[in-house]
């Protein structure tokens, strides 16, 4: 007899790394409306890096929600997109500050690492757990970049 308590975990596991394909888009969708901004080649080209693997993690993390027999998320949250949005418009009027947009940059990141921080704190599988280990590792590291970059501007 199938267990039920099963397809419960799998529905979970899918919902939390369907969260986290949503802070992806998210992340991503800051960061090209910050690279846009950006005159600084070396700041430009870590920002272009970083939309680059978040679009990878989303495609991982697509295959592990199919992979548990649900369905992914596709596209960002609408803050997510409104945010990328406002930082667009700002750049088109002139507001052109890079200090801004790196500090934007890390303050979105920094979301998007404490979102995966949350999911580590669920009851996951461990393939689920560690693909977003492995991610969340970045993310650290890449925060951590884009702050250090934002405050040494």
């Amino acid at each position: 007899m199938p267990s039920t308590n099963h397809a419960i975990v799998d529905r979970e596991t899918c919902s939390i790394v369907n969260r986290l394909i949503v802070a992806c888009h998210d992340g991503a969708g800051a960061q090209v409306a910050s690279s846009a901004i950006i005159a600084d080649v070396r700041n430009r080209d870590r920002l272009t890096s970083l939309v680059s693997r978040r679009e990878m993690f989303v495609i991982e993390l697509t295959e592990l929600v199919h992979a548990l027999g649900g369905d992914a998320r596709e596209g960002g949250s609408t803050w997510g997109r409104a945010n990328a949005a406002l930082q667009k418009m700002r750049g088109q009027f002139g507001h052109k500050h890079e200090g801004d947009a790196l500090g934007t940059s890390a303050r979105v990141e920094a979301n998007v690492e404490r979102i995966y921080g949350d999911a580590l704190h669920e009851a996951l599988p461990v393939h689920v757990r560690a693909v977003i280990a492995r991610q969340h590792a970045e993310i650290e590291h890449d925060r951590a970049e884009l702050r250090r970059a934002w405050f040494l501007h």
